[in-house]
């Protein structure tokens, strides 16, 4: 499909033009599509999916998940958000309209559930495949969420910056 992508690019590029899209190569190696009318619906993502995203993107990129063939589990994106936010930063981005403070144990069971939620619909747009045994693979497509800090000298350091500062 990317030798395809790639030789018919300039004939894509004018087949999606009509209707209302925008091809995007990067040079990673990945193409997407971008709305630029309104014949396509967007999807903006909520935070707390971004949140997801941009966890997944640094443990795209750690050398722990490279060393184990880019695979990766539940409870390492909940560990790598509360590594870059902390525990109480991380309830509140997956909460925030909750104002009183409720039992520690059921915020964490929250925060967990909406994680597994954001993995789910990262795995139905086809950026992580989840294994049988409950595993994610990582693919290529998940630094599509490193975007705001591509071509940086350090680009994990500087999404979990990102991430940490709250800008998703």
């Amino acid at each position: 499909l990317f030798t395809l992508l790639t030789e018919a690019q300039d004939h894509l590029e004018a087949f999606y033009r009509r209707f209302g899209c925008e091809l995007v190569h990067k040079t990673d190696g990945y193409f997407y599509l971008l709305p630029t009318g309104d014949k396509i619906s967007r999807r903006q993502l909520t935070p707390g999916d971004m949140l997801v995203g941009q966890a997944l993107a640094l443990l795209y990129l750690a050398p722990s998940t490279i060393e184990r063939g880019g695979r990766t589990t539940h409870e390492d994106v909940v560990a790598q958000l509360v590594v870059v936010l902390g525990s109480e930063t991380l309830t509140h981005a997956f909460n925030p309209k909750q104002k009183r403070r409720v039992d520690e144990r059921v915020a964490q069971k929250n925060v967990r559930a909406r994680i597994g939620d954001g993995i789910r619909h990262r795995a139905a747009l086809g950026f992580v495949d989840i294994a049988e045994d409950d595993s994610l693979r990582l693919r290529p497509s998940l630094l599509r969420f490193a975007e705001p800090v591509r071509g940086l000298s350090e680009p994990a350091e500087a999404l979990a910056k990102l991430v940490a500062t709250g800008e998703v």
